[in-house]
Order: C-alpha cells, then sequence, then structure tokens
C-alpha cells in the first residue's frame, strides 16, 4: 500500500475515503439500491458490535481464523494453483503457499501480538534521525524474522513534530462504519490481509469484494473466515466492476479500500469517462477523496 502526502503521487493511493456524492452515478452499468446489496446491511448493525469489543476480545476471533487457515490451505494452494496454471506438485508451486496461507498466517501472528499489547504493541528499537524525526525500527522483532527476511530490515518514520499513533484507531475510534475493499486480483492472500486490516487496525467491519480473476477461492476464504463472517464482521461477495463502484457510493460505506492501477483510482475518485474525470478535475469536485 502507497501512502504520500505529495499531491502528484495522488493516483497511486490505494486508501480512497468515501464523501456523499454530490451527482447521482448514472453511469453504472446495472442499477444498485440500498435495499439490493444486503450484505452492507448486515455488517452496517453489527459496527458498533464490533468496535464495542476491546483488543483482547477479538483475539478469540483471529486465533479461529489462523487455525481455519491451516486446516483449508491445501485446499487454498491447490485452486490458487488451478487459477494461475500451475502444476500444485510443482516447485512453482511453493510460492502459492508462501504467499497465499503462510502469509495470511504471518499477518495474523502480528494482529495477535498486537492485540496481547492492548493494540499498542512495543517497538523494538527507537532512534532519532538528524532531521530530529523518530525512527521505529520494525523489523526483524525475533529470530524467526531475521531467517524468514533474512537481511531484510525496516522502520517508520514519523513525520516530524509527530507523536507515535499505534492503537489511536481504539483509543478515538472512527465512527462506525462499513469498509469496502476490493480485492487484489495477483498475490492471494492480499486482498484477506486487507480486509483484516480494516477489522484489526482501522477498527472498521469490512465487506471483501472478490476480485474476477480469484473467484474460484471465494468458498475457501468464506471458510477460513467463518467466525468473522458469522458474528457480521465480515463478508465476502463476488461481483463485476459495476458492484464494485456501487458498493464504493453506496451510503452505508464509509472507507474504501483499492488495490490497483492509477485507471482504478480515477474512475472511483473523479468518475467514469476521462471527460467527466477531466471536468471534475477542474473544478475540483472528487466523487471521493483520497486518505493522504
Amino acid at each position: 500500500m502507497i501512502t504520500t502526502a505529495r499531491p502528484e503521487l495522488a493516483p497511486l493511493f490505494n486508501n480512497v475515503h468515501k464523501q456523499c456524492p454530490q451527482e447521482k452515478t448514472n453511469h453504472l452499468t446495472m442499477a444498485l439500491s440500498t435495499a439490493t446489496i444486503p450484505e452492507l446491511d448486515r455488517l452496517h448493525q453489527q459496527a458498533s458490535r464490533w468496535q464495542s469489543l476491546s483488543p483482547r476480545q477479538r483475539i478469540p476471533y483471529l486465533k479461529a481464523v489462523k487455525a481455519l487457515a491451516r486446516r483449508h490451505a491445501t485446499e487454498w494452494v491447490t485452486l490458487a494453483c488451478q487459477i494461475k496454471g500451475i502444476d500444485p506438485q510443482g516447485a512453482w508451486a511453493g510460492e502459492e503457499w508462501t504467499t497465499g496461507p503462510l502469509g495470511l498466517i504471518l499477518k495474523l501472528d502480528h494482529y495477535l501480538y498486537a492485540l496481547r499489547h492492548e493494540a499498542t504493541p512495543p517497538v523494538p528499537r527507537w532512534r532519532t534521525a538528524p532531521t530530529g524525526q523518530a525512527i521505529a525500527e520494525i523489523l526483524p522483532r525475533n529470530w524467526q524474522e531475521r531467517l524468514l527476511w533474512f537481511g531484510v530490515k525496516a522502520a517508520v518514520w514519523l513525520q516530524p513534530n509527530h507523536p507515535p499513533t499505534q492503537g489511536s484507531a481504539y483509543r478515538n475510534p472512527p465512527p462506525p462504519g462499513v469498509a469496502v475493499v476490493l480485492g487484489a486480483g495477483n498475490i492471494t492472500s492480499l486482498c484477506l490481509a486487507d480486509a483484516l486490516y480494516q477489522l484489526v487496525v482501522a477498527n472498521r467491519v469490512a465487506l471483501l469484494k472478490m476480485n474476477p480473476l480469484l473467484t474460484p477461492l471465494t468458498d475457501c476464504f468464506r471458510k477460513v473466515c467463518a467466525p468473522l463472517i458469522e458474528a457480521g464482521f465480515l463478508e465476502i461477495v463476488e461481483g463485476d466492476a459495476a458492484l464494485g463502484e456501487a458498493l464504493c457510493h453506496h451510503p452505508l460505506t464509509q472507507h474504501v479500500h483499492i488495490t490497483g492501477s492509477h485507471h482504478t483510482y480515477n474512475r472511483l475518485v473523479w468518475g467514469e469517462t476521462a471527460a467527466e474525470q477531466a471536468i471534475r478535475k477542474a473544478r475540483q469536485q472528487p466523487q471521493a477523496e483520497a486518505n493522504p
């Protein structure tokens, strides 16, 4: 995911905040009213309940998802290999294991670690840049990460004169709402990871719209995420671009998370056609606002 305060890089933003559209989106290829998206209604009804859960009360849900990811890992990888035309017994299948179920399990481990520390996990090491900025060195955190990410280090540079904001979505939660996640179509765990980010980090319930390339995995993903789905905190749906656009502009949608090109961004933020985008940009009237 890319976030930046530089306006010239705005087309690369992956997070888009919902605004009330000033005009009706008549360009949809099929009409979708609020009554035709029951998944959004169900999520909206549970948004406050999710925020009422403490970090530790969320741990059982993530532990259950982790166990189900392990149980359904072989099915997940087999389907991923079929989608990509890979021999599930061949060497290339290893990448589907590491970027699929293993990738999600590692993500869940990080979230469980954070939740055990009340959503404010300890930073392995702090240092200060010559500019005075605080730098949090976050990777590697332990010997397992040193082996898995051999030679790789990661650090977060805080903005000058800004304090750390870990866990701010729990201390000062956003208004209860639904995040729509338009799933990625390459790395198979990424769409679930993005949905979990909205649930755990942003403190919102989430609706994941599967990328059409990965719809053979939908049922498997629903089994993996069954504890969250059954509780009303997550929905996974399939559909075309028209459904995705309707979800993004739905009045119950508080936040939109996308992984895609600048073409996807421009369609959602500035309009369907190049002409509409040019007019909106000239007037500075986006349908939705980028969240730097």
